[in-house]
This record gives C-alpha cells, structure tokens and sequence, in this order.
C-alpha cells in the first residue's frame, strides 16, 4: 500500500499511534476531516503533492508506527481500505462510506476553509511537516511527544504523531471542531519556526485593523497565533478617514501558516474599506459649478446613473463679495474606485470645454428683485440654464449692489440677459406701508407693524395667502423705523388680491388688540419656559399671545397680542393688565440686575474678541461685553480690555471669578489662545444623537464654542482654546450620559392619525424630536408622502428596526425622561385628534380654488371661525383647470358638519362662476356706474350678486377712464352675470334713445336739488332714472341751466318735479339789525337749523355779502387765573385765564337792517321759524358781554365740543350763551369765546369746566396714562377710552 493511501485509511479507521520527534519544516500540507462536512480540501494555501511510490511513509493504522500517546490497547486494523485514486496531473477523489478526499492539485481560494471528512460527530485534522518546515530539535523547547501530551491536554483533544524515515513529520489531532482548531495552532505554534512579514496598507485602513478599542487586532492575533505591529500617528496627525493614495507598513510575526492567514485576512479588510473612495476636485472656480451641475442637476444625476457613486458640487448662486468670491467648497465624488475616477474626468472635460468662450457680464438689476432671479432655493436659476444656457450669480443678502452676473458660453450670453431682463420685468410689486395701517395705535405704528410682522412669522398666516394667489410676502430683515411689506405676484390681479386680503388682516388687529412692553433680555429665557411651556400657558388661560425673543434679536421689546375678535377692547385691556403683572413678576425671579467691571492684561485681546471664550466662562444668566482700552478710567491702563458682566448679582459674580481664575491659569502662557487638541473615546452608537440632525448639536457647540469637533466610530476629537475644549467635552459628557440612559417605547396609535403626529411638512413630530431629543419612528404602513416630509428635515421615519413595527405602532426612542414626556404629548395630541378628527372631504375643480380666496374670502373665513373646523385646501399650482381635487374638513362632528354644508354652497356657486366679456361704447360707461358707483351697485345687488362694495366692483370690471379699452369685464355666478349682462344691454339701450333738456334754476335754488353730500340728487337720480348735471357753485351767475338727460318720459316727469321743488314760495320778511347779524346767524348754524328743522329757506334779497367780523381774541392773562375744578393736590392746581368785556357789536356804532326773507311750502313751517327767529334776535340782544376762557392745556378743547357738538349744544341750552371754540392747531394761547349775559357766562365757564375735568377723570378710569401719562395722557386716554368702541379702527394707508 502507497504511503498515502495508508495514511488515508488510517484516518478513515481512526486509529491511534504514539508520537515521534520530527525534523524542522517552513510550511505543511494540512488535511483537516471535519465531521459536519463532506468535502475535504487543503486548508489555506497548503498543498498536498502526490509523492513518488518509494517515500516510506508509515502507515497512519500501524499501531506500530503511531503508539497511542500515554499507552493503551491497539485498536482493531480495518477490514477494507479505500483504493488510491491519486493522479500527479489531475484532481482525485477518495470515496467512502462517510468519506470524500480531494487532492493537492486544487488550492483553497479563501482563508480559514479546511479539507474535511465527515466522521460522525468529530473533526480530524491531518498535518505533515517537511524537515525543512519544522524547528530543528535542538531549537524546541520539549520534545515533541511533551508537546503533544500537553496540547491534549490544554485542548481536549487526541493527537497521533509519527515521523518517516524522509523526515517528514505526520500530526493527527482528533477531537470537537473548535478544540481541534486551537490544538493545531499551538502545535504549529511549537514546531514551526516564526518569521516577519510587512504588509502595505491605505493610510486610512489603519483604524479598522485596530478597531473599537483595539478589538479587531486582538482578534486577528488570536485567531492567528500571530503578532501584528501597526505604527502609530505622528504628533499632531488626525486620523484619515478617506482614502488619499498614502500607505502605511505594518509587520506580522509568526508561524508561516499564521501569518498568511493573518495576511489573508487584512486583506480582505482593505478590500472591503477601499472599495470606495473620496475625490476632492479644489481646482475648479465656483462660475462653473452650476454648468457642471447641468439645469435642475441633470448633468450630475447622468454621471451618477446605473453606479456607486454621488457627486455633491456646492452651490454657486451668491457671491459674498463684489467680485466673484470662492466656492463655499470643493467637488466632492464618494463611491467605487473606478465610477468616481471615471467622473472626474468627465467634470474635468466639462470645464475644458467651457473655459475658452466663458463669459461673465454685469446686469443691472435692483437689490429687491435678486430673488426673482434666484426664485424658490435656486429653481429660478435652474429654470434660466435649462432656458438660455446662462446661468446668473447674486450679490449676498449683505453686499449692497444693485448688479448680477450672468455667466455663461460667450455665445449664448446674449439670450442669458434677455431672459433674466424679461423675469425681472414680468413680476408686479406693491411695497405696503404697514406702519401707517394704523399710525393711531397706543403703542406707535411702527411698533404695531413689528408685532403684526413677528405674530405673523409664529402663525404662518400669510402662508394661505401665498399659495392660493401665487403671491409673496417679503419683510424686510430689518424691523426698525418705517418698513415696507412687498407683495410680489406675476399679474397685477393676484398682486391686488393679494393686497387687498393683507389689507383685511391687518384690520383685523386693531390698536386696543395689541400692547407692548419692555423686558430685560436676560429675563426672556424665563420667561418662554422649557420647550415655550410658559408662553403655552399664558396663552391657554389668557387668550394672549407673548411674542418675545429667545435672544437679543427683539431687544426688550415685548409683544402681546389677542387673535380673538370676539374680545372686546375694555376685555384685552384687562387681559394686558394681568398679562403684564405676571410677566413683570416672572421678570423679578431672576433678582437684582447688577453689573460690574473688570479688567484684564491686553494679551488676552485676540483670544477674547471672539466671543467664544466668554462663552466659556459665563456661568448662569449673563451678558458680557468687552472692549480695547483707549482712553483710561480710575485704575485702567491703555491696551487692557475692560469687561462690563450683567445680569443676577450671584451670576455675575461666578463668571467674574471663573474669569479672573482662567486669566490667572494663563497669565505665564505667551499665547493664551494656543491650539489644544483632546482626544477622547466615546460609545460609538451614540454618534448620530451626539452629532445631531444635518450636525445641528456639532455645529452649536462649534459656534458657540468657537472649537473643532470631530466624532466618529466612537473616536472623538476636540481642537480649540484649551478652555473652550473642556467645556465643549464636558457638554459632550453631558450628552452621553443622558444618551446611556435611553430606552425604547411603543405606542399604540390608528394609522389614520398619524398624519396629525407628523404634522405639516414633518413640523409637529419634528419639534417633539427637538423638544425632548427622541427618535420617532412610523411603520412603512405611513403614507409615503408623510414619511418624506419626515426624513426630509429628521431622521424619523420608517423604522430600520430588525422587528417591523406593526402598522398601528410609533416607536420612540431617546432617553427615559424625553420618551415619556414625548409620549405624553402624543397621547395628549391622539386624544384630542380622536374627538376633533372626525372628517370629511368636499370635491372642487382646480379653477374655483382661486375664487375660494377671492370672491368667497370673507365667506370662508366666516365659515372657518364659527365652526371652528379645519379646512385643508389643496394647493396643486400645476393642476389643469378641470382637474377635481380634495378639501379636507376636521373637527368636531358637528363642526364638520356645519363647515360641509356652508362650503357646499360656497362651491356649487363656484361651479357656476363664468367670466363673460362684453363691448360697450365708452360714452355710457359713466352712466353704467352712477354717481358714486350707485346704478353698478343698484345693477348688481339685484341681479343677485353681493352687496360688498370692493364684492362689486371685483365682479363687474370698467376699463380705465383713460384707456381706449371699451370692453366691460363680468365675473361671477352664471345666473347672476346673465342678469346683470341683461340689465347693462337694457340700460344702453335706453341711453341710446335719451333725450337731454335743459331746465332753468336760479342759482340760489340748486342747493334744494343737491343737498347734503349730494343726496337730494342722488334720489332723484335713482327715482327718475335720469342723470342731472347741476353747474358748480362757483360758475357764472348766468349758469343758471340744470340738464336733465334719459329717456324722454323719465326726463319729462323729473322736469316736472324739479320745477316744482325750486318755485318760489310765499314768504316773510323779517329785519335784523345789522349789527345783530352774524349772531343771529351763529355761524350758519341757526339757517341750518332752519333749513332741517322746518324746511325753510332763508335768502336776503339782493343784499350784498357782508364781510365776517375778525375773530375776538384775547390772549392768556397773568393776574386773573383761577383754579381748575378737579379732585388733584393743590400743589397740581391747574391754572386757566378768564375775562369779561362788554359786547363790542352792541355798542351802537353799526346802524341798518338786513332782509331775512323765509320761504317754505307750509305756513305753518313758515310760522314757526319766524317765531323761532324773532327769538334768536332777542336772545342775541341780551349777550351783553363777551368772555374769554383759555385752558392751559389746548388739546382739551375738544372735550368742550363733544362728539357732533353735543356738549357745546348742552352748553348753549342750560345757559343761554353762545359758544366758539377755536379749532385744532389755532395759535398758542387762543381763547373760548362765549357771548351772553354776565350770569350766564359765569355759569357757561363753570359748565366748561367741569367737562374738561370729567374728561380728565374718565381719562384715568378707562385711558390710564395713555399717549404721554399725566394730565395731557389722562385726557387723551379719557377720550380714547369713549370713542375706541363707537368708532371702528379702520386702517389709514
């Protein structure tokens, strides 16, 4: 039998031998026969040779040749033995019952494999050792069979060792698969000599051979009885996590077999971590990024199609400078070797291409219509590449020039300016003072636009707006002083519409609706609470929004505003008062705000300015401010930095001595803000919450701390000033311990709520991850339209969990107490979602959403706020006209309900809206409309449409007056434009066939056919269905001729009536002395009186005008002031003058009459107005006397006329005296003058008196200290307090 062979059977039979000393070998064919295989293959790289027929190698089942170790029975020899099938030239296979054995001439192709045989529940493995492969005898610590018997008995398992007569040495170890494997390394180990090995490697690989805390190296030693030696970094190297082409060479020592499995196995860890690489393209300038990125990243997403790779180029849209400034960052390309080198290249090709004709022009464009250009994150200028080839840079938001770039291939450039010339002029813009809105507010308008403008920003209420119109608001970043709100939208319809809706908002916000207050910043923090929990509560129990600042970014402004309009103003008012005290209260929580002053060695300067390190430093609620001395104060030295800390006195005095202790620490150091650099380890499954969403929690320390922060795989990095770093790492412990304490919970929520979990665009389930810093997860069950807005901005989203969540599970993850509270509020939110979701869903073309926020606006508001449901409107800007989209009602079931019902009408009349065009000559426009807007209205409201004024004039459209535009344009319910279509034909009809007469009235009568405000007019208008032309007043006194134009019988019987309205009547004459005159007319207001009174006329024949007497003035006198009557101190008395003088008009000196002729259809009218003037002849006959009243204080006149003169008209009434208040803004010093008898003046001034000092007192019950506080606020605030609920606030534009 052959050597083999018999080696063979011998392991087949499983006999045992005792072992013999064998001669030195480098390496050995290993055969392993493992019981849990059928297949036996060499193990690594060994090779079995088949070996000429003379090799005398013993036979492996001679108990001869193999005595058991430790002695013992031979086994029994085996009755068959498996013939030879080996081949020098081709692969044999040995087949037995359990046996399968194949030769050397295969090799293994991955490390760790074994040759094995299936011999029941054991593995065999067969080792031969050539002489050159072994350590010689005198080099082994022990004999062979020592080795043996002790690796048996360190392993458990039998070993048979037996060496031929060529030297070779043949090793059987039997035993359970793992106990054999260690046994083989210690043998080979113990008999084979060790040798050195280096291995090249990526720079980069370096930290996944040593692994998490060295893991991996122990590992691969371990397994492979081997040594390995890594070199270490350089001093002041960090570790490269990307490949950049440089290596590194480690060394492995060890047995031949150990080390080239060691090698084996390193390398398929390289092959594994540079499968992929990072290129870094820095040589390309910014003005060609967006051309490599090709219109809406085209470009890029062809490179990335069908391969492992993604190209990131930056944005290059702005410039920070006035020239072209650098790109924000380098190309970057991450993935397989080969696709990414391959991309590269065709970027580099790109720029070739580009760089001979590239051109880059300056347009002039102004500042506020940059983002036109730049349109929704870029899509504007994507559009102009994708358009003309050209793309555009903008100057940044804080380089003020009125210029863009337009870059682009020479020739092209040309189409890339028109087209950006024709965006600029396609888009309309109505800047909006909204500080005049309301100029009377309390608080000033420019403080009640900022609230508006903040209150907004919370409640996104101009966002429906902008996407019904396809309009923009843009508020300037800038609060202070007079802004303007610019409304932006492609047509001058939607940009008025737009306008008009703002105009009704901020209506809506009416100065008693707003209130202003100042609080320290330092207090602000406080205030809002955790997670803005104290605002929520205000505004849960008060009603009142708190718009405050969680920096300095609003100053001490504080804002409190009431959204409900069903508040009335003395309610709010109210509301402010407990608000305030209760933030004021808040506000003294901190304690005193102290300040003090220190100052430090000017080395310091550079370290200091940056902010950083103070940051550092301050402990608790403080604001520091520091600055170079220039001029000294008392113990200051030019060059040192004075630092001014404010804020709770025990506060300021911890970060005071936190400063001087580190100024102390660093006063030997030459430079203070040396470089310190902390290396640290960290459980590496706590990077992405350390690291934060997009870097967020990275980033914050890094710009607070102003430090360099580096975490990866559990490997951390700190760079900065040494105390910023600790800080940065303590904050960074914080964290982690918070994170160790994470737990998982599972909440039960129906999949049909979690849409309101989510919230809009991912908002609600992102605040509660900011919040409470959970994780969120919703199964793929989530719609998935809700699940991107998710992971578009967190990293909530489909669980990536090994257990599925069920679809009615929301996972949360993150530490105990954030988890619960984060639950909290979603079981608070599902309970809420469960009694108000009830819903419901309303179908409406794409072409009626417009009308919704136009036509219906105030409709659907109404309908919003009275059922209190909330009403989704799609926003499908790209929908076709006739495309059926959705609106969705939530709420109560009865305010579904309720909402449903309203908003069904509201759409089948949008249904039936039509837009009809009809040609009408321009001479009957005017006549269409009707003296202010009166026949459009009269047109309209019967034909059924609204009775909104602003309704009306959107619904039925004139071209302007000085336009040749003769088309009218109707827009509104089918039913309701056929109707008023129908009546504007009829009325041009009738105009067609009018007729004009000229009808003669004096012109003292034209006052009877226009009256007050033109109303007599206007009713004759409307009853005759005429129009009547009336010569202005001041017309020549022959323009006496009133024309009458429509249809010939309506103007007959308008003629007929005027006649009769303007013949003379009978009348009386009565003469007043012309000295009495003017005081009998009393400013007109007696013939007024008359006139409505009585419906009597009053003319003076044909007597001359006479000249009005100068007004009576007396200024202030200086002995005669009398106290104020008032309830104030005497030391507050107010001062006031007073004077009596003889009435000059009854002195005589005037001699004559003048003719009062009345005139009136009725003698009985005509009777009692003469009665009436006989006793204003003889009551102005009594005022014998003049006086003269001046108040200190000539704001409060108007307190003495009241509203409509009701006051100077209860004035007259109890005393008989005739009163004239000078007006607003008259001359300092100027007087009330009454004119009466002595008594009757005395009583007048007490009167007077006593209403200004009622005034002044209702001024502080209900004005406070309003517009300037004391007296002048109190009666200001008095008056305010009266007028604020007759009259409304409407807006002064």
């Amino acid at each position: 039998m052959e050597e083999h062979e018999r080696a063979a059977a011998a392991a087949a039979a499983g006999n045992d031998a005792s072992a013999t000393a064998a001669a030195t070998a480098p390496t050995a064919p290993i055969v392993t026969v493992d019981s849990n295989a059928t297949t036996v293959v060499p193990a690594a790289d060994a090779t079995i040779k088949a070996t000429e027929p003379k090799t005398n190698i013993p036979d492996v089942n001679s108990a001869e040749a193999f005595p058991a170790l430790g002695g013992g029975p031979a086994p029994p020899k085996p009755a068959t033995t498996a013939r030879s099938l080996w081949g020098s030239k081709m692969p044999t296979v040995i087949s037995a019952p359990g046996l399968a054995y194949t030769n050397g001439a295969t090799t293994a192709s991955k490390v760790g494999i074994k040759p094995t045989v299936q011999i029941w529940n054991e593995k065999t493995s067969i080792l031969e050792l050539q002489g050159h492969e072994k350590l010689p005898k005198n080099q082994l610590k022990r004999g062979m069979a020592d080795i043996g018997k002790d690796v048996e008995k360190k392993t458990g398992t039998r070993i048979q060792m037996s060496t031929t007569s060529a030297g070779v040495t043949v090793v059987i170890v039997k035993g359970r698969p793992g106990d054999v494997s260690v046994a083989r390394r210690e043998l080979m180990r113990e008999l084979c000599p060790r040798r050195t090995i280096a291995i090249s490697i990526p720079t980069s690989v370096r930290p996944h051979i040593i692994g998490k805390r060295g893991e991996m190296i122990k590992r691969l030693q371990q397994e492979t009885q081997t040594k390995i030696n890594v070199p270490k970094m350089a001093e002041g190297e960090t570790p490269l996590f990307e490949d950049d082409g440089t290596t590194i060479e480690i060394t492995v020592e060890g047995d031949a077999e150990g080390t080239e499995i060691c090698r084996r196995m390193i390398d398929v860890i390289v092959a594994e971590k540079t499968a992929h690489t990072v290129i870094r393209i820095n040589d390309v300038h910014g003005k060609f990024y967006p051309f490599i990125a090709g219109p809406n990243f085209q470009t890029i997403n062809d490179l990335q199609r069908g391969k492992d790779i993604k190209i990131n180029v930056p944005e290059y849209f702005h410039t920070s400078t006035k020239k072209l400034s650098p790109a924000s960052g380098p190309i970057i390309i991450r993935g397989e070797k080969n696709a990414a080198n391959e991309a590269k290249l065709a970027i580099e090709e790109i720029v070739r291409n580009l760089a001979p004709t590239f051109t880059a022009l300056d347009v002039q464009v102004l500042k506020n219509k940059h983002r036109f250009i730049y349109g929704d994150r870029g899509k504007g200028i994507h559009e102009l590449l994708e358009k003309t080839g050209c793309s555009a840079i903008l100057p940044a938001d804080n380089v003020p020039v009125d210029l863009i770039v337009v870059t682009g291939p020479s020739e092209k450039i040309g189409n890339g300016i028109s087209a950006v010339m024709s965006i600029v002029n396609s888009y309309i813009v109505i800047p909006m003072s909204l500080w005049m809105a309301h100029q009377n507010s309390p608080i000033g308008g420019e403080a009640h636009a900022r609230a508006l403008v903040r209150l907004w920003a919370r409640t996104g209420e101009l966002k429906p707006i902008e996407s019904a119109l396809e309009a923009e608001f843009v508020t300037p970043k800038n609060l202070g002083g007079q802004f303007n709100i610019d409304i932006i939208a492609r047509s001058t319809e939607a940009a008025n519409a737009a306008r008009d809706q703002f105009k009704q908002l901020v209506a809506r916000y009416t100065p008693g609706k707003i209130e202003v207050m100042k609080i320290d910043p330092l207090c602000h923090p406080t205030i809002i609470g955790k997670h803005g929990q104290g605002l929520k509560q205000i505004l849960d129990k008060h009603g009142v929004q708190v718009l405050i600042g969680e920096d300095s970014s609003f100053g001490n402004e504080v804002f409190l505003v009431i959204e409900d309009p069903n508040v009335s103003l003395e309610e709010c008012k109210e509301k402010f008062r407990e608000v305030k005290e209760l933030l004021e209260e808040q506000a003294k929580g901190l304690g005193d705000i102290v300040s003090e002053r220190i100052t430090i060695d000017g080395k310091f300067h550079k370290v200091i300015f940056d902010g950083s390190t103070f940051r550092a430093l301050s402990q608790g609620t403080v604001s520091v401010n520091f600055t170079l001395v220039e001029k000294p104060e008392e113990g200051e030295e030019a060059g040192e930095i004075r630092i001014i800390v404010r804020g709770p006195a025990a506060d300021v005095k911890n970060t005071i001595k936190r400063i001087n202790a580190w100024v102390e620490e660093c006063k030997d150091k030459e430079d203070p803000g040396e470089p310190f650099t902390l290396a640290f380890d960290y459980p590496a499954q706590f990077s992405p919450m350390l690291i934060g969403t997009k870097g967020a929690n990275v980033n914050k320390l890094r710009d607070e701390l102003g430090v360099d922060i580096k975490l990866k795989e559990g490997k951390g990095e700190i760079k900065g000033i040494q105390i910023n770093v600790e800080v940065a790492q303590r904050r960074l412990n914080e964290q982690i311990k918070q994170l160790d304490d994470n737990t998982t919970l599972r909440i039960q929520v129906p999949p049909e709520h979690h849409r309101a979990i989510i919230g809009a665009q991912g908002k609600f389930v992102r605040r509660l991850e900011e919040n409470y810093g959970v994780r969120i997860n919703f199964p793929k069950s989530t719609g998935k339209e809700d699940l991107d807005n998710v992971d578009a901005s967190s990293d909530a989203g489909v669980s990536h969990n090994t257990r599925q969540l069920a679809p009615n599970e929301v996972m949360i993850k993150g530490g105990k107490k954030g988890c619960a509270e984060a639950k909290s509020e979603i079981e608070e939110l599902l309970k809420y979602e469960i009694e108000h979701g009830q819903t419901a869903t309303l179908n409406i073309a794409a072409k009626s959403i417009k009308g919704l926020f136009t036509t219906y606006m105030k409709e659907f508001r109404r309908i919003r706020e009275e059922s209190g449901a909330r009403i989704d409107i799609p926003n499908d800007r790209d929908a076709a006209p006739d495309t059926i989209l959705e609106i969705r009602i939530k709420g109560t079931k009865e305010a579904v309900l309720d909402a449903k019902k309203d908003l069904s009408k509201i759409i089948d009349n949008l249904a039936q809206l039509v837009v009809e065009r009809i040609t009408v000559d321009k001479r009957f426009h005017r006549s269409l409309i009707g003296t202010g807007g009166a026949t459009l209205r009269d047109i309209v409201e019967k034909a059924g449409g609204p009775k909104d004024r602003s309704a009306q004039a959107r619904m039925v459209k004139f071209p302007n007056t000085d336009s040749q535009d003769d088309v009218i344009k109707i827009e509104g319910h089918k039913s309701v434009v056929e109707k008023i279509i129908t009546s504007i034909n009829q009325i041009v009809e009738g105009k067609k066939n009018q007729v004009q007469v000229v009808v003669d009235v004096p012109q003292d009568k034209h006052a009877r056919l226009i009256g007050r405000g033109g109303s007599i007019r206007q009713d004759l208008e409307a009853q005759f269905k005429v129009t009547i032309d009336i010569p202005r007043q001041n017309s020549a006194p022959s323009a006496i001729g009133v024309t009458l134009t429509g249809p010939p019988e309506a103007v007959e019987k308008a003629k007929a009536h005027i006649i009769e309205l303007t013949k003379e009547f009978e009348g009386e004459t009565v003469m007043v002395p012309r000295a009495l005159h003017h005081a009998v007319a009393d400013g007109g207001l007696f013939i007024k009186r008359l006139r409505n009174d009585y419906r009597v006329s009053v003319d003076h024949g044909n007597q001359p005008f006479l000249t009005k007497p100068t007004a009576i003035f007396r200024p202030m006198a200086t002995n005669t002031t009398l106290p104020l009557i008032t309830d104030q101190d005497q030391d507050e008395v107010t001062s006031f003058s007073w004077e009596i003088i003889p009435n000059p008009t009854l002195d005589g000196s005037e001699e004559g009459a003048i003719p009062w002729i009345l005139r009136s259809s009725s003698p009985d009218a005509l009777a009692k107005a003469k009665d009436l003037l006989q006793k204003q002849i003889e009551l102005v006959k009594t005022q014998s006397h003049v006086g003269f009243l001046t108040l200190p204080d000539q704001s409060t006149y108007r307190f003495v006329v009241g509203r409509n003169g009701q006051e100077v008209n209860k004035i007259k009434e109890l005393t008989g005296c005739r009163v004239m208040v000078p007006k607003a803004g008259g001359g300092e010093g100027e007087a009330i003058v009454l004119w009466g008898a002595r008594e009757g003046l005395e009583k007048a001034r007490e009167v007077i008196l006593e209403i200004v000092a009622g005034a002044e007192e209702r001024g502080k019950g209900r004005g406070g200290e309003g517009e300037g506080g004391g007296r002048r606020g109190g009666y200001r605030g008095g008056f305010k307090g009266r007028e604020e609920e007759a009259a409304a606030n409407e807006p002064d534009w």
